[in-house]
């Protein structure tokens, strides 16, 4: 019965595609040099046809953009350079406050952005963006903007320059460039890519594009690679890029704290190791790494967990970041959960266990397209490892996954995917699984997936384990400019184990789906749009939302009814609403904390959460958010939030916090984590961070201090200071973890 309601809703739901605006647009060559500047001085950028036909996404979608942007194309045998000129009627007003590459607020504040399709599929894409002050940001597209990595880095490079004509008028010009050897794409005679060029203008909150996208899309409407310009003209180019090789020295001290004075001595580090990385084809990339060091890399965020569920951590390390939407198989994410319920590759498997990191010999992959294939194709191996201070012996381990997805259609695509993880003949841990992403019409989409475990442990001779396991999901979702539905259905048995995977729990069934209204104001008619407007609000979002989860015997274990509401005001300010009524069963005691645990039962219980957050643009923003209700058979209230003082573009202070009261029968705790990031950003190229954590459940003080200088594109010097305390322990012996080091890259093409 569900399947059929499912295919009834989405034959019901069905629409036509959005028929976006053809643009065709020429690059124009040039054979001299050209110095990148923010100075469009060259005679080659008063030949090149600007473009300046530019129109809104928002505020008011289809409208031209406020302020004239003049972008001129042009490109040599190297590289394709963007000249954007941005008229500002009053220039002192642009909002520009970071300078740090890939700095978290680069996107709110001015800017101006570049999205390429050079495999012109109209499926995947480059992100390339920049703000008055030089810093950049760059993100790799996948699945028609849906799928988003911030986390590739590109060598590229940009200048800018504010310019006054008088007293509030004036403009600021970016000159953007961007390497051939970065992108992808076939060598032909005469090239064709997809483009899209836009401008977001922060006081106005405004984001105009040259090719307009339906607004449905919301923020993440910019990045979609179906609506985009044809840019013809380029000819006799090729991706340049061979190989690039980046080795690394690592050098400086560590103590670990052995609780006994005598035995603290430093243990001096000096490890050379790099990354290789070839271009098999235009399309296809080899990667290799040896001796792999993430020393630069920053400590995970502390959280509190008062669930009986998996915490999911993100990825952080370069190697296992780029290339990494290649591996993605996962059933699609539930609407309550930060993490899907399943992933069948998640690759802080590799070089992690037990909270700590475990030294990586080394590791290959492959990644790219070949054809209508998408492939990636991943081998590490980690060295056998003691653990601190628990003294455990992780034995050498090798990972591998491959990964194939097949494009068909225009948006959709089917794959096949396995792992294997393995720690000798006697211990190893298998995954298989097929999937199928179907999206009939741009409104409409349709996941599906099947995965099977084999995991096996024939060390213990006494009692060898083998056990075999499934996993399967459907899921469909609907989506117009004022609606937004979906519904999903998944399986995990008791014995499904994703050894190189994540699963957020045990086996059971899941049903989900939300139905959610989500209409700009302006588009609502009648007596109700005009109290909306008189609130000053621009856009919201409200609806309800259930999450029902069934054990192995098909009996109701959580069920979860949520209703949320959320208002937008023309001020970019926001407020939001969330209460939530539970149903939970637990089979099993579990701890919420060190003194107290949740024993079986059934229990009902509701809590509520009002949040609010001020525009980001300010220099002093904030969000807050405050909670309170039942909790199993107790009572939690909480104070969670985020403040951010940013003066001047150079320095930034952020700090989170998370404060929880717990009342039980057992009695009551607090749970809090407090954490604090100082930036100075000294230029472009250089800034300073700390960042320090505390806390509660462990009563753990860790401090990271990192020091960053791109001395040359692609090149980095970084010093680390990390420190962790336990405060549990006296005074003399309470720092646990202590590391200095330095680490030099260098960047060869």
């Amino acid at each position: 019965m569900f399947f059929l309601y499912l295919i009834g809703f989405i034959s019901f739901f069905t629409t036509v595609v959005f028929d976006s605006i053809s643009q065709d647009l020429t690059a124009t060559y040039t054979d001299q040099p050209i110095e990148l500047d923010g100075v469009l001085k060259e005679d080659v950028w008063s030949k090149a046809n600007p473009i300046s036909d530019l129109v809104q996404i928002q505020p008011d979608q289809g409208q031209p953009a406020s302020l004239l942007t003049k972008v001129c194309i042009v490109y040599d045998s190297e590289s394709i350079y963007f000249g954007f000129t941005c008229y500002d009627s009053k220039i002192d007003q642009l909002v520009s406050n970071e300078m740090r590459r890939d700095g978290s607020n680069i996107h709110e504040n001015d800017n101006v952005f570049v999205l390429i399709d050079s495999y012109n599929d109209r499926r995947d894409g480059f992100f390339f963006r920049v703000n008055p002050l030089g810093a950049l940001q760059d993100a790799r597209i996948f699945k028609n903007g849906d799928s988003l990595n911030f986390d590739w880095n590109a060598v590229w490079n940009a200048r800018t320059k504010i310019n006054k004509t008088n007293d509030e008028e004036g403009f600021w010009v970016a000159e953007i460039c961007i390497p051939f050897s970065q992108l992808r794409f076939e060598p032909k005679d005469i090239n064709e890519w997809g483009l899209n060029i836009g401008r977001e203008i922060a006081r106005l909150h405004e984001e105009a594009i040259l090719v307009p996208v339906p607004k449905k899309y919301g923020s993440k409407a910019k990045y979609r690679t179906q609506n985009l310009a044809v840019l013809s003209g380029l000819t006799l180019i090729s991706p340049t890029r061979k190989f690039e090789v980046l080795p690394y020295l690592t050098s400086g001290i560590s103590v670990v704290n052995q609780q006994e004075e005598k035995n603290n001595k430093p243990n001096r580090i000096i490890e050379l190791g790099g990354d290789f990385k070839y271009s098999l084809t235009p399309n296809l990339t080899f990667d290799a790494t040896y001796n792999t060091d993430f020393a630069q890399v920053e400590a995970d965020q502390e959280s509190i967990n008062l669930t009986r569920y998996s915490t999911f951590f993100p990825e952080k390390r370069p190697f296992f970041l780029e290339g990494s939407n290649f591996f993605e198989f996962s059933i699609p994410q539930a609407t309550l959960s930060k993490a899907p319920p399943l992933l069948l590759f998640y690759s802080r498997r590799i070089g992690i266990e037990q909270g700590q990191m475990i030294p990586i010999v080394g590791g290959s992959k492959i990644t790219g397209k070949v054809g209508d294939y998408g492939i990636g194709l991943l081998h590490a191996l980690s060295s056998e490892t003691i653990t601190s201070p628990s003294e455990i012996t992780i034995p050498s381990t090798n990972f591998s996954v491959f990964r194939i997805r097949r494009d068909i259609l225009s948006s959709s695509n089917f794959g096949f995917i396995t792992t294997n993880r393995q720690s000798g003949k006697d211990m190893f841990n298998r995954t298989v699984g097929i999937d199928l992403n179907y999206r009939p019409t741009d409104t409409v989409t349709v996941n599906t997936l099947f995965a099977s475990s084999l995991d096996v442990n024939r060390e213990n001779e006494t009692s060898p384990s083998e056990q075999i396991g499934l996993a399967y999901a459907l899921a469909g979702g609907w989506r117009s400019d004022s609606w937004r539905a979906s519904v999903g259905y998944s399986g995990i048995d008791p014995d499904f184990k994703p050894g190189v995977g994540f699963a957020e729990r045990g086996g059971g069934q899941r049903l989900r789906g939300e139905f959610r209204w989500s209409p700009w104001v302006k588009d609502i008619d009648g007596w109700l749009g005009s109290i909306l407007e008189i609130m000053n609000l621009k856009e919201m979002f409200s609806g309800p939302e259930t999450d029902i989860s069934l054990n192995s015997k098909y009996q109701p274990e959580t069920i979860i009814l949520r209703y949320l509401h959320w208002m937008n005001f023309l001020s970019n300010d926001w407020f939001a609403i969330d209460v939530r009524r539970t149903l939970d069963r637990p089979e099993q005691p579990f701890k919420v904390h060190k003194d107290h645990e949740i024993p079986p039962d059934q229990y009902f219980y509701t809590n509520c959460w009002l949040t609010t957050q001020t525009d980001q643009t300010r220099s002093v923003s904030a969000r807050v958010s405050v909670g309170f209700g039942q909790y199993y058979n107790g009572k939690r209230s909480g104070l969670n939030g985020f403040v951010r003082f940013k003066p001047s573009n150079r320095f930034t202070l952020e700090s989170s916090y998370s404060l929880n009261r717990v009342k039980l029968p057992t009695g009551s705790f607090d749970a809090n984590v407090i954490g604090t990031r100082i930036v100075y950003t000294v230029s472009t190229t250089a800034y300073v961070k700390l960042f320090t954590q505390w806390n509660s459940g462990n009563q753990i003080i860790s401090t990271n201090l990192l020091i960053n200088y791109i001395y040359q594109p692609g090149s980095n010097f970084y010093l680390v200071l990390n420190q962790v305390y336990d405060l549990t322990l006296p005074t003399a012996l309470r720092f646990t973890d202590r590391s200095l080091l330095a680490k030099l890259t260098f960047w060869y093409q």
